[in-house]
């Protein structure tokens, strides 16, 4: 047989991957080859390809010279030329991916369903859950993996392997090698374990409440302390505790607190001593024009009368929002700062004012509530009244007003009577009564919230007070303790100790297990099972509703991505979670002790063991 010469070979090389191809010539003319030599699949070296073998007619492998001076082969293994193993030899495969990942605890995230391509995952996992079992399931079998974790080894660290968790964000890697032994690829895990409910060192007291994008929760304790949790990307809750605080911390240096109240990036307390600090972003509502405007402070400044003056006394209550504050001082008067758009300062004018200023007309407040741009008193009479943004002015106003007007009953009726306890969300104002009977109005028609929780759909607006349903007759709620309106659902505490939502319920803020909306009010459940019970007062952010019970326990739920649900993680809850428990009891002393026949000798005193 006469052989014919090959007449040409040709090789694209780049970053280290090599594809051939073969051409033969016979009688001049040109005609491919098939498939011997087998062209390889890309193949990814750890060196560049140097050179290629040159063969004749029967040439049936092909081979490359590294610049490392190694030599890769393939083609047809016959003889064992090229390997111990006889059949064609094949390059090296380059899959380093999973086809499948399985936890437990699980699921992998919200979505649970493993992609191949998707690298990244966030699980979230209770307390209880002190290691992570990870399960990889390799596509190619050919390849390798190995598992690391941040917290603690993995073991085995090449099967099915056992990771230890640390209480908050851990950090688990697949590691997957292909054959070629070049190509890598890891698949990471984001585990986030909660933590233990805080044991705090004395008992809660009350809770903080929050008006327009509040995102955080504080807790005011028995001894004067106070406890906060939540985003912290202003360093308002702790120095060192980055971007979110997932478990309650003490605001440093506060030892005579009486009051909490939580704006947007911001909070105020209230001292002892009538004066007040505030702390966060500063929109103008921080009450001291040291601190510019769009600038924040990650410490406690002092509210002053003006710039350099000595700090503003006699507060009584305060209430912080977005951009505007106002505090229900001890001689009854009223007095605000920072932004005045709609006429929120209620001084008659639209003037920002950085220093405090005195509300037009008011002498016997009681207690204050602020919105997005409006403000609102309870005065001593039992009547409430409001000023700034139209909508929460509840007397059907067309027009903003720059100072107080009354809150009617009803179109051309008497005002609103008998509110003993005021609160607002950003875009609407509740009152309780000493009855029991809880008011709500806005006539924005906030879709966000159906915080009227009287059956009417979404867009329905209250432009005078309107009383909450229970779901299951649809009669009007009664009995109520407490109030506690947020931007997603509306709650009450009732007489009985359980707590009653209604409203959108985007992150599960009415307690009820899902996100579904609710138009009426139903119970709150907790996430143990059973009913949340024993509730003697209530907090709340913008988007997250805490319950205080008579035993000093705190339970959150609701939104909980900047880690206001205080459990550890940042994740939504849909059912009350306990955040903080009192501390134990070291009295271990008794309180009487008789003897009968006889009496004790010396009288019984609590103190004497013998």
């Amino acid at each position: 047989m006469k052989k014919s010469s090959q007449s040409g070979l040709r090789a694209a090389i780049a970053v280290g991957m090599m594809v051939m191809s073969l051409w033969t010539a016979t009688s001049g003319t040109a005609t491919a080859q098939d498939a011997r030599p087998a062209a390889p699949a890309a193949v990814v070296t750890r060196a560049k390809v140097k050179s290629l073998s040159k063969g004749g007619y029967y040439t049936t492998n092909q081979c490359a010279v590294l610049v490392d001076g190694q030599v890769l082969c393939w083609g047809e293994n016959g003889s064992l030329e090229l390997s111990s193993v006889s059949g064609v030899v094949s390059v090296p495969s380059t899959d380093a991916a999973l086809s499948g990942l399985e936890i437990n605890p699980g699921p992998l995230s919200s979505d649970p369903n493993f992609d191949s391509t998707r690298y990244h995952y966030y699980p979230v996992v209770p307390n209880a859950a002190a290691s992570m079992l990870v399960t990889p399931t390799l596509r190619d079998a050919n390849a390798t993996y190995t598992i690391t974790g941040s917290s603690g080894a993995c073991t085995p660290a090449t099967s099915p392997a056992n990771c230890a968790l640390s209480v908050g964000v851990n950090t688990i890697t697949v590691t997957v090698t292909a054959q070629d032994g070049a190509t890598v690829k890891n698949y990471v895990l984001n585990v986030e374990r909660g933590g233990l409910p805080v044991v705090t060192t004395a008992s809660v007291k009350s809770l903080s409440r929050s008006t327009y994008s509040g995102s955080n929760i504080c807790a005011l304790l028995t001894d004067g302390q106070v406890l906060c949790w939540g985003d912290n990307i202003y360093g308002q809750v702790s120095s060192v505790g980055g971007t979110f605080v997932t478990v309650p911390v003490t605001v440093t240096g506060v030892t005579n607190a009486v009051d909490v109240s939580v704006g947007s990036f911001s909070y105020c307390i209230v001292y002892a001593d009538e004066t007040a600090g505030c702390v966060g972003f500063n929109y103008g509502q921080l009450g001291n024009s040291a601190v510019p405007v769009n600038a924040s402070s990650a410490v406690l400044t002092p509210v002053v009368e003006y710039l350099g003056g000595p700090p503003m006394r006699g507060i009584k209550q305060m209430d912080i929002g977005d951009s505007h504050t106002c505090a229900a001082m001890t001689n009854g008067t009223v007095r605000c700062w920072g932004d005045a758009s709609n006429g929120a300062l209620g001084n008659g004018a639209n003037t920002p004012s950085l220093d405090p200023v005195t509300v037009t007309g008011v002498t016997s407040a009681v207690q204050v509530a602020v919105t997005y741009s409006g403000s609102c008193a309870l005065l001593a009479s039992g009547n409430v009244q409001c000023w700034g943004n139209k909508t929460i002015l509840g007397i059907g106003a067309t027009a903003h007003v720059s100072v107080p007007v009354t809150v009617l009953a009803s179109a051309g009726g008497a005002p609103l009577g008998g509110i003993v306890e005021l609160r607002s969300t950003g875009s609407y104002v509740c009152g309780r009564t000493a009855a029991g009977e809880q008011y709500c109005w806005s006539s924005s028609g906030n879709s966000s919230s159906f915080f009227a929780g009287n059956g009417t759909n979404t867009n329905a607006a209250a432009e005078y007070p309107v009383r909450a349903q229970r779901i299951e007759d649809q009669s009007d709620l009664s009995g109520v303790a407490h109030i506690a309106p947020t931007t997603q659902a509306n709650c009450a505490v009732m007489v009985d100790g359980t707590v009653r939502c209604w409203g959108r319920n985007t992150n599960g803020q009415v307690g009820v297990g899902d996100t579904n909306a609710y138009t009426r009010a139903v119970t709150v459940t907790l996430d143990t099972g059973g009913v949340l019970t024993g509730v003697v007062d209530m907090g709340y952010s913008e988007e997250t509703v805490c319950a205080l019970t008579s035993f000093g326990n705190v339970y959150c739920w609701g939104k909980g991505s900047d880690g206001m649900i205080g459990n550890g993680v940042k994740q939504d809850s849909l059912r009350a979670t306990l955040v903080i428990v009192p501390p134990a009891s070291d009295d271990a002393r008794l309180s009487g002790l008789e003897i009968k026949p006889g009496v004790l000798a010396p009288a019984f005193v609590s103190s004497t063991t013998s």
